[in-house]
């Protein structure tokens, strides 16, 4: 029943907020918290019913600023990669070049890894389910994506890069699917028939890792709103909790913060500085590349855009085995049999490389290789080729290695 409501409902009540993450992957966005002055008065709303509210929300269109800021504890990701900067935050194209260009032959991705780190202005339009258009926007840069039907345009404006995909239509996506009547008749005895059996099933769910309430409300980008948040009951996370801020009326996700254990501000969050629910004007997600631009087309199977580290070209995977539990979980990568490691340095992606080498060493009786220890999450690079990844501190991926072997 967990894996169900994991995998279903919930992407649907977090829809509207994710179309803006397009364009941060793991980016999000801070506004500080509202003081008890702020808190405007509503109606009490259990954490049930605003899980019910996400499911329901009175409008799918939306336009506004936002605000980013990301305190993640990691380096200083454009210069590694670069040398640098542009005033807007975003990796200049010489950087992307290199991780983007040598790594997937795809530049213009690359200068959106800006993202990872610091603030940042988003302007955001969405027409659901067909349109939206995310632009990341500096003094003397833009870079924007963009999805109108079943065309999605990433565009940067330094370097004139455009990339472009060719979607498939919700038919073909659903034809994809399997239809309720292939399903076994137990699986379907256990989805939920109301977005009140869905909420009710996702507390249940997450009821031994997590506190899920409705503690207060704020008023945010000058919107009532109530507040969801999730306090993990696992110890040794660095996760301390994440707080979603819900519009009052549209019921529409305003505001997401995570808070970590070692920081009394978000260390990460993503929310609306003004917002709009009038439907945007169709003319916004129209997108025609700039004369002069470099057009990269992308494979209709996106999962062929890096062909790696998950995918190699012989077909083998990693085997990927956990340790622990809840908001503690640490995921193990080990390469394939017979694929050599790869040392730091030797990497083909020059920007990767560099990345990996600025990290500090570590070791112990697992072995040795290179950490990085952020404020939500942690990474041990093994000089074997192990990767340990959590939401929990360097020594606890260490642990987590030292019982497993290479």
């Amino acid at each position: 029943m967990a894996e169900i409501v994991k995998r279903r409902p919930v992407t649907r009540w977090v829809a509207p907020l994710a179309a803006v993450a397009l364009v941060g992957v793991g980016a999000v966005v801070t506004t500080a918290a509202a003081s008890a002055d702020d808190a405007p008065v509503l109606p009490p709303r259990s954490a049930e019913q605003l899980l019910v509210d996400l499911h329901q929300p009175t409008t799918t269109a939306f336009s506004g600023e936002i605000a980013v800021h990301s305190d993640l504890g990691l380096p200083d990701v454009a210069g590694l990669l670069g040398g640098g900067t542009s005033d807007t935050g975003v990796v200049p194209p010489h950087a992307a070049d290199m991780v983007a260009g040598d790594a997937t032959g795809i530049p213009a991705l690359g200068g959106l890894t800006g993202l990872l780190t610091g603030d940042h202005t988003l302007r955001v339009w969405f027409d659901a389910p067909e349109r939206s258009r995310v632009a990341v926007v500096g003094n003397r840069e833009e870079s924007d994506v963009v999805k109108n039907g079943t065309d999605l345009w990433v565009w940067q404006s330094a370097g004139s890069q455009v990339l472009h995909a060719t979607l498939p239509t919700p038919d073909e996506v659903a034809a994809r699917l399997p239809s309720q009547s292939e399903l076994p008749d137990e699986v379907l005895a256990q989805l939920p028939k109301t977005p009140q059996e869905a909420a009710a099933a996702l507390l249940d769910a997450v009821g031994t890792t997590t506190a899920v309430t409705s503690e207060s409300t704020a008023s945010v980008a000058g919107r009532p709103a109530y507040l969801l948040v999730a306090t993990p009951k696992t110890p040794g996370t660095l996760v301390a909790r994440v707080v979603v801020a819900i519009d009052s009326e549209t019921h529409v996700p305003l505001r997401l913060e995570v808070y970590s254990t070692q920081r009394t501000q978000p260390a990460a969050s993503i929310g609306f500085t003004s917002v709009s629910f009038e439907t945007p004007s169709a003319d916004v997600f129209a997108f025609t590349p700039p004369a002069g631009a470099t057009v990269t087309e992308l494979p209709e199977d996106l999962k062929d855009l890096t062909g790696g580290p998950t995918t190699r070209p012989d077909g083998a995977r990693p085997d990927v085995t956990t340790v622990g539990e809840g908001w503690a979980t640490v995921a193990i990568l080990t390469p394939p049999a017979g694929v050599p490691a790869t040392a730091p340095g030797s990497s083909g992606a020059p920007g990767v490389s560099g990345l990996l080498d600025a990290l500090p060493q570590v070791s112990g009786p697992w072995g040795s290789g290179h950490a990085l220890a952020g404020t939500l999450f942690s990474v041990l690079v093994a000089d074997d080729g192990r990767i340990a990844v959590g939401a929990v501190p360097v020594a606890t991926l260490e642990d987590a290695l030292a019982g497993t072997t290479p």
